[in-house]
């Protein structure tokens, strides 16, 4: 089975113009173990919308794990 990639699923430019934010910076930065508080500080950026994006990210993720078992008949 292939793994799914990132940028199979999340539309990152619809994400920054609708957060007017930079997907890869604040990715980076979760990657490093940085947490939110630090990087809302760094990129002066709302914690609210640090979670939005998170929330996401998360449902996009979700949402191509579901596709993904549908096409190979396990739903």
């Amino acid at each position: 089975m292939p793994r799914l990639k990132a940028e199979d699923y999340i539309d990152k430019k619809a994400i920054e113009k609708k957060l007017g934010i930079d997907l890869n910076v604040i990715i980076k930065a979760w990657k490093n173990g940085k947490r939110d508080s630090e990087i809302s500080a760094a990129l002066g950026i709302s914690e609210w919308k640090l979670s939005q994006l998170r929330a996401e990210l998360q449902h996009c993720h979700y949402m191509a794990r579901i596709n993904k078992r549908k096409e190979e008949g396990k739903i």
